[in-house]
């Protein structure tokens, strides 16, 4: 169990139903781009690092947003008519 589970001082919090106190959801929003290959690595990666911390794989959920890169404002301008200067399929 983790030692500062930040749902125990939050009263209004209910981890779900299964689910341990220390129950958390992290939400990624990223560009467009990335494969169902480098998702899943990320997903077994932040779920290895929290385990680290004592949290339980059972209490890890995770979302990834991927809002079209015209959804997306880079200094005045939408994301689909800049170079970003990397690679987004990756």
């Amino acid at each position: 169990m983790c030692s500062c589970p930040l749902s125990a001082s939050i009263p209004w919090f209910a981890a779900p139903p299964g689910r341990s106190q220390d129950f958390i959801r992290i939400e990624f929003t990223i560009f467009p781009g990335r494969s169902s290959q480098a998702k899943r690595a990320l997903y077994r990666e932040v779920t290895v690092r929290l385990e680290e911390l004592g949290i339980a794989p059972d209490d890890v959920f995770i979302i990834v947003h991927e809002p079209p890169l015209e959804n997306w404002g880079i200094a005045g301008r939408s994301a689909s008519e800049i170079d970003l200067g990397f690679a987004l399929d990756v």
